[in-house]
């Protein structure tokens, strides 16, 4: 008789490791060696069948970690897809278009799949991504963050020579260099101007100078004047539609009209369309969530569509273990959190 105690095992893991992780055949093998143990002091035809039964084990095993494998892969995908329905929703039922930010997944084939689903466009943070996406076929393109290095590089000319890209300034300095820019691609580039209206990173923070830089684009004969980019903070959308209001009244009085009011953010999601006369929404973060989304309240655990196998790899103390992630591979970026992952087996547990 052998005694194999199933529940001991629990769901086959692929540990990961720098060489690029285990095989299948050395995934069943450790399983194979926790849960079928053949006596050294056993007589030798005991032993012989006994062998024989523990190499019919790794070969169910074999199935196993194999089909554990791809159930897991099938897993993330579903989430992935639920992720991007649930945004497109989001966003519809609040009238404005979906944009999404592609620096979370940087994925042709994603921002292809959240396009099928019914974004619009897709938002970039540098030309690099932007000439990534082009070749990918997708062309309604926004990078939102000022491009100066490379409008003076002459990458920027270089791929609004085959799309028309939109990008965003928030400075005289940065109208210029698109004008340049431009011209030099022998087409019109579509330019948003960004404002700040509470986050305190890039973007002019009155609506007079924001006016002003509007005015400037308009009156550039290689530039046209797109509309506003916005990321409010979560809780102060009320002075973002204050700021809003007060610069849409100023645009009129010198005969501009935004086109495009976009709005930016996953935890901002919840705020899709309070912004009076906006067109579209960016997030990013909202294709995979992370645990700074589940702390905010906008998703679960089961939300995260993104999983790093790892291993143990020492116990020198009762109280901690090394794991083989560092952060390469998890991420650099706490953000208030306390620990730089979640260990979905021992959820106490802190990664730090």
């Amino acid at each position: 008789m052998f005694n194999i105690n199933v529940a001991q095992v629990g769901s086959v893991n692929v540990s990961t490791s720098e060489n690029g992780g285990l095989s299948d055949e050395q995934i069943a093998q450790i399983v194979l060696d926790k849960i079928c143990i053949v006596s050294n002091t056993a007589p030798e035809p005991i032993r012989q069948q006994a062998f024989a039964y523990k190499e019919n084990i790794r070969k169910i095993l074999l199935d196993y970690v194999a089909l554990a494998k791809k159930e897991e892969r099938a897993s993330i995908v579903n989430i992935l897809e639920k992720n991007i329905t649930r945004v497109q929703k989001i966003c519809d039922r609040a009238g404005v278009s979906n944009r999404p930010h592609i620096k979370t997944h940087k994925s042709c084939e994603i921002a292809r799949m959240q396009v099928d689903a019914g974004a619009s466009g897709v938002t970039c943070q540098k030309v690099g991504e932007a000439e990534v996406m082009a070749a990918a076929g997708i062309k309604d393109i926004l990078i939102a963050t000022n491009v100066l290095g490379a409008a003076a590089s002459g990458s920027l000319a270089a791929l609004q020579r085959h799309i028309s890209l939109k990008v965003c300034a928030d400075s005289a300095y940065s109208i210029n260099a698109y004008s340049t820019a431009a011209k030099d691609a022998g087409r019109v580039l579509d330019v948003l101007v960004e404002c700040d209206t509470g986050q305190k990173r890039a973007g002019v923070e009155t609506p007079e100078e924001a006016c002003r830089l509007a005015k400037l684009i308009d009156d550039d004969s290689y530039l046209n004047f797109k509309g506003l980019l916005y990321y409010p903070t979560k809780d102060k959308w009320s002075e973002a539609e204050v700021f809003n209001s007060k610069l849409v009244k100023l645009l009129s009085e010198v005969n501009l009209v935004p086109e495009i009011i976009s709005t930016g953010g996953t935890p901002n999601l919840q705020n899709v369309g309070k912004l009076s006369g906006s067109t579209e929404h960016r997030a990013g973060t909202c294709i995979f969530n992370d645990l700074m989304m589940i702390k905010d309240g906008f998703s679960s655990i089961h939300d995260c569509a993104l999983r790093i196998y790892t291993s143990v790899v020492s116990r020198a103390g009762t109280d901690r273990g090394i794991l083989d992630a560092g952060s390469k591979t998890l991420t650099s970026d706490l953000g208030g959190l306390n620990g730089f992952g979640s260990i979905l087996e021992y959820p106490d547990a802190i990664i730090g």
